[in-house]
């Protein structure tokens, strides 16, 4: 699962630097995917190269995992299946926000550790539910179905991990968000301040 994981990132992020030079063609599409997968198994010494992200972040959550193989599809199918912006900015909200309140509260700042109740998770679970029940009337289908994935890969164990948390979300994810986060705010400040700019010259 891991190998697959990372050679979606690695075809993702090709793609991404596609995009940014416009090279488009069907033939460069299924190349990168073709040699991604054979790059990311070549070893290197005792492990192959995905082992390298997989061993300083872990294994990607089921949330990423959607995400990077909507993207790549979107990609790879010219422009099908994509997730509308607004959905996935709010899905990244979401995850940016949790996380400020959940790694600090999970290395011990306080007597509470939303972590352990990851473990036994049958009470999140429900809680879980309710709130894809809540996406899915608010029109987030996206977001409620990798909600219901997140849950259903934890009850038969896809990933190594025990914990639900971890199929939720993961580092990555969470630093993947508050870079948009950032670069979002970065993009309206430079705009207020150049309007603010305009109307000073105007005056």
């Amino acid at each position: 699962m891991a190998y697959l994981q990372w050679t979606l990132v690695a075809v993702a992020l090709v793609f991404w630097l596609l995009d940014r030079y416009s090279l488009r063609q069907l033939t460069v599409i299924w190349s990168t995917i073709f040699a991604s997968g054979i790059i990311a198994a070549i070893p290197v010494g005792d492990i192959q190269l995905f082992g390298f992200p997989w061993g300083i972040l872990g294994q990607l959550s089921i949330t990423s995992t959607i995400l990077v193989m909507l993207y790549v599809y979107h990609h790879a199918s010219g422009g099908k299946g994509s997730t509308s912006a607004g959905e996935l900015g709010y899905l990244l909200v979401v995850v940016s926000i949790w996380a400020i309140v959940f790694y600090p509260l999970a290395l011990g700042v306080s007597m509470i550790d939303p972590y352990q109740w990851g473990y036994d998770a049958a009470e999140l679970t429900g809680g879980l539910v309710l709130v894809s029940i809540y996406l899915w009337v608010r029109g987030l289908r996206t977001t409620a179905w990798i909600v219901v994935a997140g849950l259903v890969a934890h009850e038969i164990r896809l990933l190594e991990s025990d914990n639900l948390w971890d199929y939720l979300f993961d580092p990555l994810l969470v630093i993947y968000a508050w870079s948009l986060g950032i670069r979002a705010g970065y993009r309206r400040l430079r705009t207020r301040t150049g309007k603010t700019g305009e109307t000073i010259h105007h005056t």
